[in-house]
């Protein structure tokens, strides 16, 4: 019997706020690795420059491959839409995480499977937490 692969968690965030998300970028990778989920924040790893088509295909691509998707809404951002879209038609979970200061998405909310609406960096770590304990490990 063979083993199974970790699944993959593709993490969607506006490529401007990957800085000001570090903290929150890393608490979520940590809890996700604590469950055996395998994080992918395609946004911090992949360098752009200049090529919109082929960066926009590398990242669809990983967002079809991958097993659920967690998308930052703190801000508004065509390229997270894009990817929530895709996981969406392709029956991808998706989980969407925004601070408890910053509005709701209708459009974002409409789409996800789950969410997680945040005070402080413990809070996103308990809500992960329990999001995780109950995502299917088949």
């Amino acid at each position: 019997m063979g083993t199974k692969e970790a699944p993959q968690a593709f993490i969607a965030l506006k490529n401007t706020e990957k800085d000001h998300l570090g903290p929150e970028i890393q608490k979520v990778i940590t809890v996700l690795t604590e469950f055996n989920i395998t994080p992918l924040v395609f946004a911090c790893y992949y360098k752009f420059d200049g090529d919109a088509q082929e960066m926009m295909q590398l990242a669809l691509g990983h967002v079809i491959n991958s097993d659920l998707l967690f998308a930052f809404v703190n801000k508004k951002a065509i390229g997270v839409g894009i990817e929530m879209g895709v996981a969406f038609a392709h029956e991808i979970p998706i989980v969407i995480i925004r601070q408890s200061e910053c509005p709701p998405s209708n459009s974002a909310s409409g789409i996800c499977s789950h969410e997680i609406v945040y005070e402080d960096l413990e809070d996103l770590e308990r809500q992960m937490h329990a999001f995780c304990k109950n995502f299917p490990q088949e």
